[in-house]
């Protein structure tokens, strides 16, 4: 737990607490101090006496004083440590929601790529594709498209659910290209849904799998830039 330095009001209070603690000394032997120390019984007696209503006195006084700051100066850096806990955890959660993607886009990437030269290939066969293919093809952009919907749709709304957990600027060209390529991809798969739907060829697989290749890493650069805020 960070503990901060002692104000001043604090140490001139505790300088002003010793003086008064050792004045009831200081007036003693001031007033006695020529005379020689005794030997009898009595008078040391009579001497505890004095300390121990005088001093004693101002040393329970002083313990409260300083027990009283101690549980309100604590309690004070508690309080602040488990809002800094409490945002940072916020801020994880935050973060493994969009991380969460990550491994998913990597994934899908990859199928769209196998799924887009696969098409291309029978585009450019000689051979008329059968139904079950196409319909196979159209089943599997149908799913792509369900994910790459819902994306787009979360990492649009991002900056309104966690901005405010963030430093990070969501407005900047980072974020701006995350979201200009989640809805780009989104497009793509809509464009050879299309041309599936209406028996068009697909001569180049490049065409569309730019966008995704790009998304990924773009999600990279933003997330990395979100992770440095996780301390």
């Amino acid at each position: 737990m960070k503990i901060n330095k002692p104000s001043k009001a604090v140490i001139a209070t505790t300088i002003i607490l010793l003086v008064i603690l050792f004045l009831p000394v200081g007036i003693f032997m001031f007033n006695f101090w020529k005379k020689p120390i005794s030997s009898d019984a009595h008078d040391w007696a009579t001497f505890a006496d004095y300390i121990g209503g005088t001093v004693n006195t101002l040393i329970t006084l002083l313990s409260l004083v300083v027990l009283g700051y101690l549980t309100y100066y604590i309690g004070k850096n508690s309080s602040e440590e488990n809002k800094n806990m409490g945002l940072l955890l916020k801020r994880i959660d935050a973060y493994d929601a969009l991380a969460i993607y990550y491994p998913d886009i990597q994934n899908y990437n990859l199928k769209i790529k196998d799924e887009l030269i696969e098409l291309v290939h029978y585009s450019n066969s000689p051979k008329i594709p059968n139904k079950l293919f196409m319909d196979k093809c159209m089943d599997n952009m149908s799913e792509n498209q369900i994910f790459y919907n819902g994306f787009l749709h979360f990492v649009s709304s991002y900056p309104l659910l966690y901005g405010h957990l963030f430093s990070f600027n969501f407005e900047s060209q980072e974020f701006l290209n995350l979201c200009y390529d989640a809805y780009g991809a989104q497009e793509n798969i809509n464009t050879v849904k299309q041309k599936i739907s209406n028996r068009n060829e697909i001569n180049n697989s490049s065409d569309y799998s730019g966008e995704f290749g790009s998304l990924k890493n773009n999600l990279k650069i933003v997330l990395t830039e979100l992770k440095k805020e996780l301390k």
